[in-house]
């Protein structure tokens, strides 16, 4: 399940990757799109500033200008509307970017810890099975020697036993600090 759940976090790095790369074209595209709402604005602004600074128009053209200021307070106040809209939208993309980024580290996290778990986990097993081994050996080794060769024989494997021992006592350690730190980090996320 090692296996399963380092694909599982290869997926979701992947996955969250995409989502950014996505948010982040969409939080572009507003405000390219909000931009080009301000220059359209201003360029209408600007022609019927000039129309209206030009010398003495006949009064059609008066009433031209009165129909195109009218026009242009509606697109202004739709400009307005869109851009705020737009603006809106961008914002809470943005917000929401921030959120998936904290979810999508947070995820990670515990995918990292489910396969520390699972490190752990094979470790003691092969610890256990190691145990087991050693007990086997030591029930070998009781029985009485017959002459001084059973008796050192005997000996050399009573110190290979002592040393197989002590390697239990330091993986055992090794494997308390391990699982303390998982819970630590656990506590901590």
């Amino acid at each position: 399940s090692t296996e399963m759940t380092e694909t599982w976090l290869h997926n979701q790095i992947q996955t969250a990757n995409q989502m950014q790369v996505h948010i982040f074209e969409l939080l572009q595209r507003g405000s390219d799109l909000v931009q080009y709402l301000e220059k359209s604005e201003n360029s209408e602004n600007s022609a019927i500033n000039s129309i209206e600074n030009s010398s003495n128009l006949p009064d059609p053209n008066n009433m031209t200008l009165n129909w195109l200021k009218q026009q242009n307070t509606l697109k202004s106040d739709s400009f307005l509307t869109h851009k705020q809209r737009i603006q809106s939208l961008v914002e809470y993309l943005n917000d929401r970017e921030k959120e998936l980024h904290d979810l999508a580290i947070k995820q990670q996290r515990k995918l990292g810890q489910t396969l520390q778990i699972n490190q752990l986990e094979t470790e003691c097993q092969q610890l256990l099975t190691y145990i087991a081994n050693v007990e086997m050996t030591l029930f070998s080794l009781l029985k009485f020697a017959r002459n001084l060769d059973e008796a050192e024989q005997i000996k050399k494997e009573h110190e290979m036993f002592k040393s197989n021992l002590e390697r239990i006592s330091i993986s055992v350690s090794m494997l308390q600090s391990k699982a303390q730190r998982i819970l630590y980090d656990k506590v901590i996320i």
